[in-house]
């Protein structure tokens, strides 16, 4: 795993993108506010392995990405930071009628090697 660099606090743009201009994400503000270095940790995993297109019809669930974060950066990630990375990168995915995520979409293929390499 690369060195991650992450942020002393949180940046302006990314507060912006997210709770700022964003009225679905207020929920989430505490959230971040307490936790951004780990909403960031979530963002950068979704940047590195979370391969999309249109036609991508693979999903796994959150609760397994979640799974997936923790052991990959060695550290318990709250659902809510993953849900709020997961919204503002305004990657593909299935929610509940609360607005929930469930499930994420990410290439087959690309997931099948990521489940190869990292297990």
């Amino acid at each position: 795993m690369d060195e991650i660099n992450i942020p002393r606090d949180i940046n302006e743009d990314y507060y912006k993108k997210t709770i700022a201009d964003n009225a679905e994400y207020y929920q989430y503000d505490q959230e971040l506010q307490k936790n951004y270095e780990l909403t960031f940790l979530c963002d950068e995993w979704l940047d590195i392995f979370c391969f999309q297109t249109p036609k991508t019809r693979n999903k796994v669930s959150v609760s397994v990405i979640k799974n997936h974060i923790e052991k990959y950066f060695g550290k318990e990630i709250p659902s809510n930071c993953l849900m709020l990375a997961i919204k503002h990168r305004n990657e593909r995915h299935t929610e509940d009628t609360s607005g929930n995520v469930l499930k994420l979409f990410m290439d087959e293929k690309a997931y099948q090697e990521y489940l190869k390499t990292y297990g």
